[in-house]
């Protein structure tokens, strides 16, 4: 586990994260419709999360070019994606919505994606990684 001593490692820890839900970004809002009936989850949902992201996106990436991450900035993006974590749980096991198997297995991917994200951002926090 050498790459987590990386002393890049918080800037490609949200590089990776900005990418990726640039990705969910552009599938929610490309593919609403079939996304929708596939996962059983509304339409109007996953379009509205699809445009949420994209100042996120924007800013994670712009985020990951800056010459020095600040640590509250960074850690506000630990922040955001607990919440987005949370939430996610909370669309798996709360009562707002009924998905599929398919749309139970695609939260709980991307649940787990933003985990092992979040997770290498905090490691990468811990160890005092972020170009001074």
């Amino acid at each position: 586990m050498r790459w987590l001593q990386h002393p890049q490692l918080l800037r490609y820890a949200i590089r990776f994260d900005g990418m990726s839900a640039g990705v969910l970004m552009a599938g929610l809002l490309g593919l609403n419709q079939p996304l929708a009936e596939f996962f059983g989850l509304p339409s109007g949902f996953l379009w509205y999360v699809g445009l949420g992201l994209i100042p996120w996106v924007s800013w994670l990436v712009w985020l990951s070019f800056r010459p020095t991450i600040k640590r509250g900035a960074a850690w506000f993006v630990v922040a955001v994606n607990a919440l987005w974590l949370a939430q996610s749980v909370w669309l798996i096991v709360g009562p707002s919505f009924d998905p599929t198997v398919w749309g139970y297995g695609f939260l709980i991917a991307q649940a787990i994606l933003v985990l092992l994200i979040t997770e290498t951002e905090i490691i990468a926090l811990r160890r005092k990684l972020v170009n001074a």
